[in-house]
């Protein structure tokens, strides 16, 4: 299981992986101008910020299907 995240400074060019089950999470936020990464939310939420906020308009979709579906997970 991996995940991990490459900067290529000449190319400027990201690549980031994880494998292919998912076993490593591999969670991203990127607002425009600041891209955040980590295996768990709690790396993204430590950042000043990012504030934790619940979309009461995506619960039901968790609830039925498991996972939330772009736009929402933005």
């Amino acid at each position: 299981m991996f995940a991990f995240a490459i900067w290529d400074r000449r190319k400027r060019r990201l690549f980031s992986a994880r494998d292919r089950l998912g076993i490593k999470r591999f969670y991203y936020r990127y607002d425009g101008k600041t891209l955040l990464f980590g295996s768990g939310i709690k790396a993204i939420l430590a950042y000043p910020r990012v504030k934790a906020e619940f979309n009461r308009a995506s619960l039901a979709a968790y609830l039925a299907f498991g996972y939330i579906a772009e736009p929402e997970t933005r």
